[in-house]
């Protein structure tokens, strides 16, 4: 046991030697670059000679020197507004999506590993030279014994120890940035890490993702214009996924899908559905539906690859979007206002007013444009700008949301620039707010909320019971949580001093009258008494001033 975790701090101290390593030559870099007299040599490639490296493109170039684990987490920050700058991020969506190769006869030999086979006893045809490489693995075209065309995803060797070392050191700096940086608390560094190791650890398991092919699979089996490919469960593993070959035809590619007659109109309609499908009436979505995952079939049937990704909505956050959207429609501010906030988990919130008056102002911004001309997507960010400008919170599911309607609606727009997004969305809240309030529905909310009542009804017996015996016991504990520690040990110190002050006279008031009761004519009696009760009654009256003041 000593050894291995002396080995686990070994491969972190050396990973951390690495990641300092690049960073320090990235500034070396950088300052070189801006050196007159070593300008040359250390300048971008020879079209961009005269153009010094922007702080963003070095960051860029930083995270793909550190590897596919900041890879991703520079993917993510891409669609988290509330984290980074515009200019940064847009930035870091040109992070590659292709990595540098690594030897196909390795990933053959990891193949064989996960299988228990050779590959020939497996497939009938395999080609053995990789058709693209990923950050996490590697793809291959191959034909199974039973005849359907495959393609196979490898995982690259010794990847998710890679990730685990990467993550670990993640989240000491995440702490090391919140013990230092106190005020930057409320972005929540490290939930967002913690969450960013929960999403790539369940990338790295491919099983995960042959799981979202039979789920998205399922949604939609009865529905011709959709096609979701098949995951061959069977011959698949944690390290390696076989999956049915799509044969069809990227939709950015609009030249060829007009000469070979396809409906561009169809196929932008058959996308934005199927993706609305997803978000309202199943709540979960694909993260990341741009063109590169996205092929046209025969007849404009839209084919969703690569689930590796995938966003889940709860129904709250369906509620907030069916709130967001028919209050555009409706101009109404308040409707936006109130979703925003439970979209945020405030029921109470002292800033309200002042949101809502930046909402209705956003409205007004657009009200002179035709409801089926907005911006749909670009409203939803700017709303989601207001929210963050208030500090508010809002769950990360909301931002893959934001990337999934954004990416959709531009793949729509430009296969078919007169398509409405926002007025297609519309149908689908509404639905999503009568469903809500369907008979059924609300008799199985009044059988809850009675059903809740009557566990209360009986259970407060008990409980008032338990209270009392605890305060009998002495055993009654209340747990204060003091944040702003300064204004508290102030408060607590004023009320120390006026308990004192308050026991202190109440003491002299109490001797004073003892002597004058037993000894009427004692001078020094009387006037202990009466400068006791003076001064008694004007720290009174100055207490209740001053609180009145207050």
């Amino acid at each position: 046991m000593f050894f291995f975790r002396f080995r686990i701090i070994w491969l972190q101290f050396w990973r951390a030697i690495d990641i300092l390593f690049i960073l320090i030559r990235q500034a070396f870099y950088d300052w070189m670059s801006r050196r007159k007299w070593t300008r040359r040599f250390f300048r971008q490639e020879k079209q961009e000679q005269q153009r010094v490296r922007t702080t963003e493109e070095r960051i860029r170039l930083i995270i793909e020197d550190l590897g596919p684990t900041y890879v991703k987490f520079g993917q993510i920050l891409a669609d988290r507004p509330d984290l980074v700058s515009e200019t940064l991020r847009r930035e870091l969506k040109r992070l590659q999506s292709t990595a540098r190769p690594i030897d196909d006869n390795i990933c053959l030999a990891i193949l064989e590993k996960e299988l228990g086979a050779k590959v020939e006893d497996v497939f009938l045809e395999f080609d053995k030279r990789h058709i693209a490489s990923a950050s996490i693995g590697q793809t291959y075209l191959g034909k199974l014994r039973t005849g359907e065309r495959v393609v196979v995803k490898i995982q690259r060797p010794n990847i998710e120890a890679k990730i685990k070392l990467d993550l670990v050191l993640l989240e000491l700096l995440a702490k090391r940035v919140v013990k230092n940086y106190p005020e930057l608390a409320f972005m929540g560094f490290e939930d967002i890490i913690e969450e960013f190791g929960e999403t790539i650890m369940r990338e790295l398991n491919y099983l995960n993702e042959a799981t979202n092919l039979m789920r998205f699979g399922e949604m939609f089996k009865l529905n011709p214009d959709v096609y979701i490919p098949r995951a061959f469960t069977e011959i698949s593993t944690r390290r390696v996924l076989v999956m049915e070959f799509i044969e069809g035809i990227p939709p950015d590619e609009v030249n060829v899908l007009v000469e070979k007659g396809y409906d561009l109109n169809a196929i932008a309609k058959n996308g934005a559905e199927a993706l609305l499908q997803m978000i309202f009436v199943h709540g979960h979505f694909h993260a990341d539906p741009h063109p590169g995952n996205l092929f046209v079939m025969r007849n404009n049937v839209i084919s969703f690859i690569d689930f590796g990704m995938v966003g889940t909505l709860k129904p709250a956050h369906m509620d907030f979007l069916a709130g967001f959207i028919l209050g555009f429609e409706r101009n109404d501010s308040k409707m936006i206002t109130r979703a925003l906030l439970r979209l945020s988990g405030k029921k109470f919130y002292e800033y309200s007013e002042e949101l809502e008056f930046e909402v209705e102002d956003l409205i007004k911004r657009n009200s002179y444009l035709p409801y089926e001309r907005v911006d749909f997507s670009q409203l939803l960010m700017e709303c989601v700008n207001i929210v963050l400008k208030y500090k508010l919170h809002l769950p990360s599911s909301i931002y893959l949301l934001l990337k999934a309607l954004a990416t959709i609606q531009r793949f729509a727009e430009e296969l078919h620039p007169t398509i409405s997004f926002a007025e297609t969305i519309l149908p689908y809240a509404k639905k999503l707010v009568m469903d809500k309030y369907t008979p059924k529905k609300l008799v199985g909310a009044l059988y809850n909320a009675i059903g809740d009542y009557v566990s209360l009804i009986r259970n407060f017996p008990v409980e008032v019971n338990e209270i009392l015996g605890k305060i009998k016991d002495g055993r009654l504990v209340h747990e204060i949580n003091i944040h702003d520690s300064k204004a508290a040990t102030s408060v607590l110190r004023n009320i120390t001093r006026r308990i004192s002050m308050s026991l202190l006279m109440a003491a002299l008031l109490v001797c004073s009258t003892i002597l004058v009761s037993n000894n009427p004519e004692n001078n020094f009696a009387q006037s202990l008494f009466v400068a006791t009760s003076i001064l008694a009654m004007f720290l009174v009256l100055r207490y209740l001033f001053t609180s009145k003041s207050r």
